[in-house]
C-alpha cells in the first residue's frame, strides 16, 4: 500500500544566509537537527546524475532520513490487522515530515531545495540511502543495518 503525502514541496528561496563552506559541518549541523526532532537515522550525500529519475532540480547533495515501522501488534483484538496494514503508510508520512521541514529550513537558509518523499519524488531515495551508508544490502533487499 502507497500512501499520497499532499506537502510543500518546493517554496521560494530567501536572500543567502552566513552559511559555512565546509559540507562536513552543515552535514553534521542538518542531522544534528533532525535527531534533536527525534528521526531514528540521518544521513547526507551526493546526489549524481544517475540518482535522478525526473526533473532534475538544481541541487547536488541531499539529506536524508530513516523511520522505523511501528511495531507490529500482538494481539487478536478487533482492528489489529487493519492497523498493521498502515505501517508503510506511517513511516512514509513521518519520512515526509523532516524532508519538507528540511527543505523549508534550507530554503529559509539561501539554498535552493526540494523535499523528496516516497510517494513524491524525482530522486532513487532507496540508491541515495544505500550511497549514504543509512541502508546496505542483505541478499537483495536493502535493510537497515542498525
Amino acid at each position: 500500500m502507497r500512501c499520497e503525502v499532499v506537502s510543500h514541496r518546493k517554496r521560494a528561496v530567501a536572500p543567502t544566509a552566513p552559511l559555512t563552506d565546509d559540507t562536513e559541518e552543515l552535514s553534521r549541523h542538518l542531522k544534528a537537527g533532525l535527531y534533536f526532532l527525534d528521526f531514528d537515522m540521518a544521513g547526507c550525500g551526493a546526489v549524481d546524475a544517475d540518482a535522478w529519475t525526473g526533473e532534475r532540480y538544481g541541487h547536488h547533495h541531499c539529506v536524508l532520513v530513516l523511520i522505523s515501522h511501528t511495531r507490529e501488534l500482538q494481539s487478536s483484538a478487533p482492528g489489529d490487522e487493519w492497523i498493521d496494514g498502515t505501517r508503510q503508510c506511517n513511516a512514509d508520512l513521518r519520512a515526509a515530515e523532516p524532508a519538507v521541514i528540511t527543505a523549508s529550513y534550507l530554503c529559509n537558509l539561501g539554498s535552493q531545495a526540494v523535499a523528496h518523499t516516497p510517494s513524491a519524488s524525482h530522486v532513487d531515495i532507496e540508491l541515495l540511502a544505500l550511497r549514504a551508508g543509512l541502508v546496505d544490502v542483505r541478499g537483495s533487499t536493502l535493510r537497515a543495518p542498525r
